[in-house]
C-alpha cells in the first residue's frame, strides 16, 4: 500500500511539472516575442485571420540552361528587380583557364540590384573550363566565334547570342584574365578593352580611374589602362558593333597577382559597370575600396 502511495505522488509531481506555468522549459520553447512586436489581430465570430501582407521580393531570379545535355552545357541567370531600368548582360568563362572571370561572375549572379535587368552568365565555356584550357574541345576559341554582320560560327555561340538578342541589353562587360602587363608582355593584362560606341570611353576611363585609385596598391606595375577595340570574333566586339551598344572586356594579370585579388579586380570593373548604366544607386558597395588614393 505505501509502495502504491509513494508512486501515485510521484505521478502527480510529474503531471504538475508538464502543466502551463511549469518553471522549466525544454530546448523547443518558442522565444517570447519583443514588447514592441505587433500583434496579429485575432479572428472573429465565423471571420478567418487575415494573412501577413506579402510584398514582393526585390529581385527575382530566372535560370535558363544552354546547350543542356552536352558538354558545353552551362545557365545563364536573369535577375530582374521590383523597379525598372535598363538591362545590361555580364559574361565570365569564355577562356576556361581565366579564373577571375568566372569566379567573379559567379559571385555576380547573386548580387542584388536596385531596378532593371541583369543577365549573367557565369561559365560561357563549361567544356573549357573543365578543361582547364584556353579552348574547348577541338581547340575551339570561343571569343572567335562571333564575326561581325554575320551569324556566330558554333552552336554555342550561337545560343549565347541568341540570349544578346533576346534581352538587348544597353552594354555588356565580358571578363578576363591576361597572362601577363599590357606594354611590358605580349598580354592584354591589367586593360579595359572598350568598344566605342555611346558613352562606352566616358565610362572606361571613370571606371579604370577608380580602380587606380582604390584597388590597386602598386600602380606603378598594375595599374589599368583602356585600350580597344576589343578583338574581332570576340562577343564584345560583335555587341558593340551588331547592336550598336557600348562592349568591354575586362582583363586583370595573373602576372605575380593572388587569385583573390584578380577576381576583386573584376568584381569592382562589374559593380561601377552596373553603378554606371543605372542597375545599382545605393551608397554602400559591394566590393569595398580596398586602399586609400594616397597609399
Amino acid at each position: 500500500m505505501k509502495r502504491y502511495s509513494l508512486l501515485l505522488l510521484l505521478f502527480s509531481v510529474f503531471l504538475a511539472a508538464l502543466a502551463p506555468g511549469a518553471a522549466w522549459a525544454s530546448a523547443a520553447t518558442p522565444v517570447a516575442a519583443p514588447a514592441n512586436a505587433p500583434v496579429e489581430p485575432a479572428a472573429g465570430d465565423g471571420e478567418a485571420a487575415l494573412p501577413a501582407e506579402e510584398h514582393p521580393p526585390a529581385v527575382t531570379r530566372e535560370v535558363r540552361t544552354l546547350r543542356a545535355g552536352t558538354r558545353e552545357e552551362t545557365e545563364v541567370y536573369i535577375l530582374r528587380a521590383a523597379e525598372p531600368g535598363p538591362t545590361v548582360m555580364i559574361v565570365g568563362g569564355v577562356h576556361g583557364d581565366e579564373t577571375s572571370g568566372y569566379l567573379a561572375a559567379g559571385e555576380i549572379k547573386d548580387w542584388i540590384i536596385d531596378r532593371g535587368t541583369l543577365v549573367v552568365l557565369p561559365r560561357a565555356n563549361s567544356d573549357a573550363i573543365a578543361r582547364g584550357r584556353r579552348t574547348s574541345t577541338g581547340g575551339i576559341d570561343l571569343n572567335r566565334q562571333f564575326p561581325v554582320g554575320k551569324e556566330p560560327a558554333t552552336e554555342l555561340a550561337r545560343e549565347i547570342w541568341a540570349v544578346v538578342e533576346e534581352f538587348q541589353p544597353v552594354a555588356l562587360l565580358d571578363l578576363h584574365e591576361g597572362w601577363g602587363l599590357y606594354r611590358r608582355h605580349d598580354s592584354v593584362g591589367q586593360t579595359l578593352i572598350t568598344y566605342p560606341a555611346g558613352d562606352a570611353r566616358r565610362f572606361a576611363n571613370e571606371a579604370v580611374q577608380y580602380l587606380n585609385t582604390y584597388h590597386v596598391k602598386n600602380r606603378s606595375t598594375y595599374r589599368f589602362r583602356v585600350v580597344g577595340p576589343p578583338v574581332a570574333g570576340s562577343l564584345a566586339r560583335k555587341a558593340g558593333a551588331d547592336l550598336g551598344i557600348p562592349a568591354f572586356i575586362a582583363e586583370a594579370t595573373a602576372y605575380r597577382t593572388l587569385k583573390a585579388t584578380r577576381v576583386r579586380w573584376q568584381k569592382a570593373f562589374a559593380e561601377e559597370f552596373l553603378r554606371w548604366y543605372g542597375l545599382i544607386d545605393r551608397e554602400e558597395r559591394v566590393v569595398p575600396k580596398e586602399y586609400r588614393a594616397a597609399a
